[in-house]
C-alpha cells in the first residue's frame, strides 16, 4: 500500500472507467530540469515565464510546483504563484 493508502481503496472500487488527470500533460522531470524550474521560482518568476523557459505548459509547471511545495522542496514566496517578476 501506498503512503495514501491508494492501492488499498482500489481493492474495494467497483469496476468501472477511470479517469485519468493530466494524462496529456508530461509530468516527469530530469534533476537539472528541475533544478532550473526551482531557480527560477526562488529569483521570483511568474509561472508563465517559467513555462516558456522550459517550453513546457503552465499546467506542467503549476503541477510541478505544487509537488515541490508539498514535499517541502520549495518554500513559499512573495507573490505566490503570480511571483514578483511579471
Amino acid at each position: 500500500m501506498d503512503k495514501h493508502g491508494a492501492s488499498e481503496l482500489r481493492m474495494y472500487r467497483p469496476q468501472e472507467e477511470v479517469y485519468i488527470a493530466l494524462e496529456d500533460y508530461k509530468l516527469e522531470w530530469m534533476p537539472s530540469e528541475i533544478a532550473k524550474i526551482k531557480q527560477m521560482w526562488s529569483e521570483g518568476h511568474h509561472v508563465q515565464r517559467i513555462a516558456l523557459a522550459m517550453k513546457a505548459h503552465q499546467i506542467e509547471i503549476a503541477a510541478l510546483i505544487m509537488d515541490l511545495a508539498e514535499r517541502g522542496k520549495i518554500k513559499p514566496r512573495d507573490g505566490g504563484v503570480l511571483g514578483v517578476m511579471a
